[in-house]
């Protein structure tokens, strides 16, 4: 087994620890751990605190605990609101190129080792003076803040008396150096936005979280581009001028939604289909070659289906980029507004209790039709898919909607 290397990471108050940028999509900060730093991070678990209504939670975590680094993502955007290192021992840290913190598993020469140490000695000085800290009598822990960058101290139980006497009288002192001489070393740093609202650092690339205004039986439409409109039955050439060459293309033999989509539609004799003109089946989703553009950095899907030589939009499927589904993280969250009424939007966070009641409740959605394909492929369980006239719901067991997709 090859031996990890040690994570370093160059801190940037307010704007990014490492690789890791303030306001970087979830499925951008995947991507570095998996590829950028598979020597140093053996392994990423993402958390969230209620698995069973993951729609309603305040953020998502990717932990990685043998480095002890830990980055919260906003729930709804999934973008990072703040890069975390709670074990200081096993990374080395930087600070405008000089570092301070030693990981225990790189030798340091013993005249370097002071300097190198966490200590709030030598990060006071080399970040300089800042406002009174907060010292928390639950956790016996004192916080010194610099816009976009916090660091935690833990205070030794021989001193905390001390530090509680200050809180009680009012005085917000810092602890620089305890009466014994020694200084109280860093256990966590934080990096983070200097404000403490949404992330302020810009869309790392054109297209993340955009607003995709979406209608049923029509198509979705782009604001930010002019409202740029991308219509079902554009031909692929139209398509690609609104939403720029796909990441992927998947070609299909079959349509296996030609089942839910024929609840919407009149049964025909059987006789009477196989008879049906080629091009009247490719419009029924009954024969012809069918093919996906993958967009998945904007968490979009394209089905084309070829009528007489010309491949035109029959599907737009738009995804929510949900943990509890198998293809969570190959595609980034669709920022869509499906509009029901005049005054009701569906988006990407609703359940599916709030998007049935717009339908007339459970009951008047009838029977799902099950999409599961076996634990081994799929160990978070089948997926239900709720169809209506020209739009379909893919909802996981605990209600949260996975995608949206419009025909």
């Amino acid at each position: 087994m090859m031996a990890l290397t040690v994570l370093e990471l160059d801190l940037e108050p307010g704007v990014c620890a490492g690789p890791f940028v303030v306001g970087m999509p979830l499925r951008d900060a995947l991507g570095v751990v998996q590829r950028e730093l598979a020597g140093a991070v053996p392994s990423a678990e993402v958390k969230y605190r209620n698995p069973r209504a993951v729609a309603h939670t305040d953020e998502l975590l990717v932990d990685m605990p043998h480095n002890g680094v830990l980055l919260r993502f906003a729930r709804g955007d999934q973008r990072l609101r703040a890069a975390e290192v709670y074990k200081v021992h096993r990374v080395r840290l930087r600070y405008a190129g000089a570092v301070f913190s030693c990981s225990d598993a790189v030798p340091v020469d013993a005249s370097l080792a002071d300097a190198a140490a966490p200590t709030f000695v030598n990060i006071y000085r080399r970040l300089g003076p800042s406002y009174p800290g907060d010292f928390s009598q639950d956790f016996s822990s004192y916080t010194l803040r610099y816009p976009g960058l916090a660091f935690v101290f833990r205070i030794p139980e021989q001193h905390r008396a001390i530090y509680r006497a200050q809180a009680t009288a009012g005085q917000r002192e810092h602890p620089i150096e305890f009466p014994d001489g020694t200084s109280a070393v860093a256990c966590r740093v934080i990096v983070s936005s200097p404000s403490q609202e949404q992330p302020q650092a810009p869309p790392p690339r054109m297209g993340y979280w955009e607003p995709v205004e979406a209608t049923v039986g029509t198509g979705i439409a782009f604001p930010a581009r002019g409202n740029a409109v991308l219509h079902l039955g554009m031909s692929a050439q139209d398509a690609v001028a609104v939403l720029g060459a796909p990441s992927g293309v998947f070609f299909k033999e079959e349509d296996k939604m030609r089942l839910l989509l024929s609840q919407q539609q009149p049964q025909q004799p059987r006789l009477q289909q196989s008879q049906q003109p080629r091009q009247q089946q490719y419009q029924d989703g009954t024969g012809g070659d069918f093919f996906f553009y993958n967009y998945f950095a904007q968490g979009i899907d394209v089905l084309f289906g070829n009528v007489g030589g010309v491949a035109t939009v029959r599907k737009i499927v738009l995804h929510t980029n949900h943990p509890h589904h198998r293809d969570f993280n190959t595609y980034a969250k669709c920022n869509f507004h499906l509009r029901l009424r005049p005054d009701i939007a569906v988006g990407p966070d609703n359940t599916w209790a709030e998007i049935a009641a717009v339908y007339g409740g459970r009951e008047a959605a009838g029977r799902p039709i099950v999409n599961g394909s076996g634990s081994s492929d799929n160990p978070f369980g089948p997926t239900f898919f709720y169809g209506f006239p020209h739009v379909i719901y893919e909802v996981l067991q605990n209600g949260d909607l996975v995608s949206v997709c419009l025909f």
